[in-house]
């Protein structure tokens, strides 16, 4: 889990990133750890437009990233539409961020992915 210090075990999630390594740098205790900086791609796009079309004859047919349907974590808990769907996506950044530790750049499919609004202010960004 890449918010968990390997050094003093503190959650959290804003951490900085040193290019040099890179590095994610422990915003307690100023340990670095290794930290792959990969791509996140997003296909994104209203309702009915062919993202789940395009993810589904692609899936076991792309190598080289791993596909995501942002679909399979939505709850009704998430929809606030008020302050951006924010703990929607800063859950969804954080899987992403985990998944691309393994070496794979991650493709994310789901309506609101791609904008900016809702993932700038994002901590796990």
């Amino acid at each position: 889990m890449m918010n968990v210090c390997h050094k003093c075990g503190v959650y959290r999630a804003d951490k900085v990133i040193d290019p040099a390594g890179p590095f994610a740098v422990c915003s307690e205790c100023d340990h670095k750890h290794v930290f792959r900086q990969l791509p996140l791609l997003t296909v994104s796009g209203a309702s009915g437009t062919g993202k789940s079309t395009i993810y589904s004859q692609l899936i076991g047919k792309l190598n080289g990233a791993v596909l995501l349907d942002a679909d399979i974590l939505w709850r009704k808990d998430f929809d606030h539409p008020e302050n951006d769907y924010r703990e929607y996506m800063e859950l969804w950044l954080r899987m992403c961020k985990n998944v691309s530790q393994a070496g794979q750049p991650v493709v994310l499919f789901g309506a609101g992915t791609g904008v900016p609004m809702n993932i700038e202010p994002c901590v796990e960004r």
